[in-house]
């Protein structure tokens, strides 16, 4: 039982620290542990973006995070740098889809609450309080569940629509291709032309 805890809580950190759910077509930055690609580095506004959405959606974290910049400078990059990927997400989701923004926004709570959930469990020495924590810890796990296969149904969703557009262009390509010969052969004849081929 207390090996399921450490599990669970490893995998929510790990969730915290590492990456977020990718988009299909993101590429994660490079980091020094890329052979041949220089680390991201960070400055006072990523930080701060960083700080604030710690803040916002997981407050009881915000404070480790100061202590592993004292201790672990390298790894504190990288923290700074996926949370705040993570906040930028946010920001876009924000303006370019709300329904995926709130899903997000509540993954982010649901994560936050789990988070405590299983640290009031190990820091409780009742057993009855320990077993209240963990039943609602299994519920949040449950919901936390949920809301990301809906945010994985929702990426789909992105993704058959972008792909049917795709086709859709490609069908008219190919439907105007000698339209398209003569304008990209018009293009290389023109001096200056030639980088419209799209």
């Amino acid at each position: 039982m207390k090996h399921l805890a450490w599990s669970l809580l490893t995998l929510l950190f790990m969730q915290l620290t590492l990456s977020m759910p990718a988009m299909a077509q993101e590429k994660k930055p490079p980091f020094p542990d890329e052979p041949g690609r220089p680390p991201m580095m960070i400055g006072p506004e990523m930080e701060q973006v960083a700080f604030r959405f710690l803040e916002t959606y997981h407050p009881s974290r915000a404070d480790e995070l100061k202590r592993i910049k004292m201790i672990q400078p390298e790894r504190y990059r990288r923290m700074i740098v996926d949370i705040f990927q993570r906040a930028e997400r946010l920001r876009m989701f924000q303006k370019e889809d709300p329904e995926r923004y709130e899903l997000e926004v509540h993954q982010e709570t649901i994560d936050e609450k789990t988070f405590s959930l299983a640290q009031a469990y190990r820091n409780t020495k009742d057993e009855k309080e320990k077993q209240n924590f963990k039943q609602q810890l299994e519920s949040t796990v449950s919901e936390h569940f949920d809301v990301r296969e809906q945010i994985k149904e929702s990426e789909l969703k992105r993704m058959e629509s972008d792909l049917q557009r795709l086709k859709e262009r490609l069908k008219q390509r190919k439907a105007s291709k000698s339209e398209v010969v003569k304008q990209r052969v018009n293009q290389l004849m023109t001096i200056g032309s030639g980088l419209e081929w799209d």
